[in-house]
Parts: C-alpha cells; sequence; structure tokens
C-alpha cells in the first residue's frame, strides 16, 4: 500500500535508483531524472514501463537538466537543450530542474512552459535576488520554485522565508551529496584514461582523494565533458526535521540520489519515509554524515 502524497521531489541519475523508487512505499510530488535517463527517450525510445507507473501514481516526471550549458562544436548541449524544449512535454514530462542562469535564460528566450524549478546553484540568497530574477521584462515569471543554496544556514534561511515571495515555494534539500566542485577539466583525460566517448550520452565514476585521505566520488558526464566532484559524506538533515517542521521554512523537501546504487536507495528511502511519514527515526543506513551549513552558515 502507498503512502500518502508528500511535498518532496526527488533526483536520481541512474537506473538502479529508479527502480529502487519504483519499489518503495514513497511517491513523491515530482521526480527530476538525469539527463542521461531521459535523453533516449527524446531521441524516440518509448517511455520505460517503470516510468508509466510512476505517471499513473500522479508523480510529475522531469527532467534534471545538465550541470552545464556550454556552445561548443563538439558538444551538443545547445542541441539537446532544443530537444528538452520542442519534445520533452510530448514525451510526458511537464517540467525541469535549471542548474544555472544560462539555462534559465535560454527557457524563457525559447518560451518554455514547463515547470522550473531552479537548483541551488542559481544563488537565492535572499528576496533582493528573488526579485531580481523571478520576473522578465514583460513581468511574466521565470520559474515556478527555487531551491535554497546549501550555503544559508537555518537563520538566513528562516529569513528568506519570511521575505520570499508566499506565490513561489522554496525547495531544502534534506538529503544528498553536495557537489564540491563542477569542472570542465576531465579527471580521467588528465590521468590518460579518457573513455574516448566525449560527446556520447555516458556516465564514467572514478575517485578523487582529498588532503585529509577521504575519497570523494566523481561523475565524469562525458557528453558534456565535465566532472561533478561530490562530497565524500551525504548531506542528511533528519535530526534537524521537528525544527524544520515547526518553522516552515521550506516548503518542498528535496532528495538527491547521485551515486547511490540499488540497495543503498532503498535503505535510504526506507529510512526517509519513516521520518517524513510517520515523524518517527531509527538510525540512519549510512554511518557518517554532514548536516552541512546549516548551523554554522559560510563568511
Amino acid at each position: 500500500m502507498k503512502t500518502d502524497r508528500i511535498r518532496l521531489y526527488i533526483s536520481i541519475m541512474n537506473q538502479e535508483q529508479l527502480t529502487a523508487l519504483c519499489e518503495s512505499e514513497i511517491r513523491p510530488e515530482a521526480v527530476y531524472l538525469d539527463m542521461n535517463m531521459v535523453l533516449p527517450i527524446l531521441q524516440g525510445d518509448r517511455l520505460p514501463e517503470e516510468l508509466e507507473r510512476l505517471r499513473n501514481d500522479a508523480v510529475h516526471l522531469r527532467i534534471a537538466l545538465p550541470h552545464v550549458l556550454r556552445q561548443e562544436d563538439a558538444l551538443p548541449s545547445q542541441a539537446d537543450m532544443e530537444l528538452v524544449i520542442q519534445k520533452s512535454t510530448d514525451d510526458g514530462f511537464d517540467g525541469v530542474l535549471a542548474r544555472n542562469l544560462e539555462e534559465l535564460a535560454f527557457l524563457t528566450e525559447s518560451g518554455y512552459e514547463g515547470a522550473v524549478l531552479l537548483d541551488y546553484g542559481v544563488y537565492i540568497w535572499n528576496h533582493g535576488a528573488e526579485s531580481f530574477i523571478l520576473y522578465d521584462e514583460s513581468g511574466k515569471k521565470r520559474f515556478d520554485a527555487f531551491s535554497i543554496p546549501y550555503e544559508l544556514n537555518v537563520h538566513e534561511i528562516r529569513d528568506l522565508a519570511k521575505r520570499k515571495d508566499p506565490d513561489v515555494p522554496a525547495a531544502l534539500c534534506v538529503y544528498g551529496r553536495i557537489p564540491m566542485m563542477i569542472s570542465a577539466s576531465c579527471l580521467l583525460k588528465t590521468s590518460g584514461k579518457c573513455s574516448g566517448k566525449n560527446g556520447q550520452n555516458a556516465v564514467q565514476k572514478t575517485q578523487l582523494e582529498d588532503r585529509m585521505s577521504h575519497l570523494m566520488p566523481v561523475s565524469c558526464i562525458c557528453r558534456y565533458c565535465y566532472n561533478v566532484i561530490w562530497n565524500h559524506l551525504p548531506l542528511s538533515l533528519h535530526r534537524q526535521m521537528d525544527e524544520i517542521r515547526k518553522t516552515d521554512i521550506a516548503n518542498i523537501f528535496r532528495m538527491d540520489f547521485t551515486t547511490e546504487d540499488k540497495k543503498q536507495t532503498e535503505n535510504v528511502l526506507t529510512f526517509w519515509n519513516e521520518i517524513i511519514q510517520k515523524r518517527q527515526m531509527g538510525n540512519p543506513p549510512y554511518e557518517d554524515y554532514t548536516t552541512g551549513h546549516f548551523r554554522r552558515g559560510v563568511e
């Protein structure tokens, strides 16, 4: 039996995570699929059965756009964005996650009509930043919701919640690895291990060891030739959930799955389902985690 709808957005990057989500009791309001998962559908493949099942459960299917949008002859960034504009709605996707201002501008200038969620990196630090970005020259809204930047602490988030446009929901990440760096300098290429799949729909994995001997997972996005270097620990605000609920600092919770396999995804979903639906907390399925800047903020 599936749980009732919750104000939750989940993003996934691979098939194992999708399978785990479909088999879980959680049914988010929306699921954001990484571009590498969506591209075959936009290019003509049928919508997979698992996505049909989610859509039948009234889950909105949406596209997580690439972290980097650049115009180079060997990279199909712009062509893929145009494919999203032209075909995504017909293929069952009713919105996107815009990672940066370039993508937001592309969507606005192209007249995209789907729901637009801004990612954490489009820095809505305060009411002034929100107002500056929210409306175009004609007074039309450019986006439908935004993600609270990782860098804000609870006091800054509370202040933003009081001052923001009440008709524009704010999404707070409660679980997920934080990108430490997004780099156009590929680690595999630098180390002489390039896959040779530049411009192809492929994602390679590697690791980077920091000065503290922590191994940071790295996603190498071959199609657009960039890397995402992830924190070695996931962000998890499970112990802060009572405070988050009481202060009403966010309208939407976000869970971002990045490097997890099927079993890890299942365990995380089960743990968070207990917290969000039943308000019960056991031990998290991850031994170590970070709360990011929720308490300390940045200077």
